[in-house]
């Protein structure tokens, strides 16, 4: 069954952006959730890695494991340049495509 989320009660990815007031948008995730100010701090892979990179070592159990380190920097940012629109913002636009052309694209 379908468990409402512990902090909101949402029952789906779009009723939580909609407990928060974000109503604008698409309805993705992943979504990066502060649970104390209940909001969506991010919905954007990248930034949520960076994110989980530095900003939460201190809840880590290995705070000194480097997601991106300064010496792979420049071979992540080639990958990325294939990877997101290629990929990640491939699988959204399959998703929000309005016809099997645009689909097929």
């Amino acid at each position: 069954s379908n468990h409402p989320d512990p902090h909101l009660g949402a029952k789906s990815v779009r009723e939580l952006y909609e407990k928060v007031g974000d109503t604008f948008g698409k309805y993705t995730v992943p979504i990066l959730f502060d649970k104390q100010t209940k909001t969506i701090v991010s919905n954007e892979s990248a930034e949520i890695i960076q994110m989980l990179n530095s900003e939460f070592n201190h809840l880590a159990k290995y705070p000194n494991l480097d997601l991106a380190p300064k010496d792979l920097e420049d071979a992540m940012a080639e990958v990325d340049k294939w990877v997101y629109p290629d990929i990640n913002n491939g699988v959204y636009r399959c998703g929000f495509a309005k016809s099997q052309k645009a689909y097929d694209k």
